[in-house]
Protein backbone atom coordinates (compact mmCIF):
# COMPACT_ATOMS: atom_id res chain seq x y z
CA UNK A 1 0.00 0.00 0.00
CA UNK A 2 1.04 3.39 -0.63
CA UNK A 3 1.87 5.93 1.82
CA UNK A 4 -0.36 8.95 1.86
CA UNK A 5 1.96 12.03 1.62
CA UNK A 6 1.55 14.32 4.68
CA UNK A 7 0.19 12.10 6.37
CA UNK A 8 1.54 12.33 10.13
CA UNK A 9 0.88 16.54 10.01
CA UNK A 10 -2.63 16.08 8.47
CA UNK A 11 -3.60 14.03 11.68
CA UNK A 12 -2.48 16.92 14.30
CA UNK A 13 -5.43 17.34 15.96
CA UNK A 14 -7.34 20.42 16.24
CA UNK A 15 -6.55 22.78 19.49
CA UNK A 16 -2.89 21.17 19.74
CA UNK A 17 0.24 22.84 17.93
CA UNK A 18 2.64 20.81 16.84
CA UNK A 19 5.13 21.09 19.22
CA UNK A 20 2.86 19.48 21.84
CA UNK A 21 1.64 16.94 19.13
CA UNK A 22 5.27 16.18 18.36
CA UNK A 23 6.19 15.51 22.06
CA UNK A 24 3.54 13.28 22.17
CA UNK A 25 4.89 10.74 19.20
CA UNK A 26 7.16 7.98 20.04
CA UNK A 27 10.68 7.78 18.22
CA UNK A 28 9.49 6.59 15.07
CA UNK A 29 7.02 9.07 14.53
CA UNK A 30 8.93 11.68 15.45
CA UNK A 31 11.31 10.84 12.62
CA UNK A 32 8.90 10.68 10.19
CA UNK A 33 7.01 13.99 10.86
CA UNK A 34 10.60 15.62 10.69
CA UNK A 35 10.82 13.88 7.11
CA UNK A 36 7.63 15.12 6.01
CA UNK A 37 8.29 18.68 7.27
CA UNK A 38 12.20 18.33 4.99
CA UNK A 39 10.15 16.94 2.10
CA UNK A 40 6.94 20.34 2.68
CA UNK A 41 10.26 22.66 3.25
CA UNK A 42 12.32 21.30 -0.10
CA UNK A 43 9.06 21.73 -2.52
CA UNK A 44 9.12 25.12 -1.67
CA UNK A 45 13.17 25.81 -1.90
CA UNK A 46 14.01 23.76 -4.92
CA UNK A 47 13.15 26.87 -7.36
CA UNK A 48 14.07 29.70 -4.86
CA UNK A 49 17.19 30.50 -6.36
CA UNK A 50 16.17 30.45 -9.42
CA UNK A 51 13.23 32.98 -8.42
CA UNK A 52 15.44 35.63 -6.47
CA UNK A 53 17.39 35.91 -10.07
CA UNK A 54 14.82 36.10 -12.15
CA UNK A 55 13.48 38.68 -9.78
CA UNK A 56 16.94 41.02 -9.43
CA UNK A 57 16.74 40.30 -13.57
CA UNK A 58 13.44 41.83 -14.01
CA UNK A 59 14.68 45.13 -11.91
CA UNK A 60 17.59 45.20 -13.88
CA UNK A 61 16.15 45.04 -17.16
CA UNK A 62 13.04 47.28 -15.95
CA UNK A 63 15.43 50.16 -14.79
CA UNK A 64 17.78 49.74 -18.88
CA UNK A 65 14.20 50.26 -19.76
CA UNK A 66 12.75 52.45 -18.48
CA UNK A 67 15.91 54.89 -19.08
CA UNK A 68 15.34 53.59 -22.57
CA UNK A 69 11.73 55.00 -23.25
CA UNK A 70 11.31 57.76 -20.31
CA UNK A 71 7.92 57.79 -20.39
CA UNK A 72 5.92 57.21 -17.06
CA UNK A 73 2.82 55.14 -18.19
CA UNK A 74 5.98 52.38 -18.74
CA UNK A 75 7.20 53.26 -15.32
CA UNK A 76 4.32 52.21 -14.05
CA UNK A 77 3.38 48.90 -15.67
CA UNK A 78 7.37 47.99 -15.02
CA UNK A 79 6.45 48.56 -11.15
CA UNK A 80 3.10 46.73 -11.51
CA UNK A 81 5.12 43.67 -12.76
CA UNK A 82 8.24 43.90 -10.44
CA UNK A 83 5.64 44.45 -7.65
CA UNK A 84 3.89 41.16 -8.46
CA UNK A 85 7.05 39.15 -9.02
CA UNK A 86 8.52 40.36 -5.29
CA UNK A 87 5.27 39.18 -3.87
CA UNK A 88 5.48 35.86 -5.18
CA UNK A 89 9.26 35.82 -3.91
CA UNK A 90 8.08 37.00 -0.77
CA UNK A 91 5.77 34.47 -0.39
CA UNK A 92 8.19 31.52 -1.64
CA UNK A 93 10.44 32.62 0.53
CA UNK A 94 8.28 33.25 3.90
CA UNK A 95 6.75 29.37 3.26
CA UNK A 96 10.56 27.82 3.30
CA UNK A 97 11.08 29.54 6.21
CA UNK A 98 8.42 28.54 8.30
CA UNK A 99 9.16 24.99 7.55
CA UNK A 100 12.76 25.52 8.06
CA UNK A 101 11.74 27.24 11.19
CA UNK A 102 9.78 24.16 12.24
CA UNK A 103 12.39 21.39 11.43
CA UNK A 104 14.78 23.48 13.22
CA UNK A 105 12.68 23.81 16.56
CA UNK A 106 11.62 19.98 16.15
CA UNK A 107 14.95 18.71 16.18
CA UNK A 108 16.02 20.57 19.31
CA UNK A 109 13.82 18.89 20.83
CA UNK A 110 14.33 15.51 19.58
Amino acid sequence: MKKIEAEILNAIPKGLTLEDYFKSLDIFSKREILNELEVCKSHFSKNLKRNILLVFGSYFISFLCYFGIREIWFFYYLLCINLILSLLLFLNIRSTLTYYNAIKKLTNQF
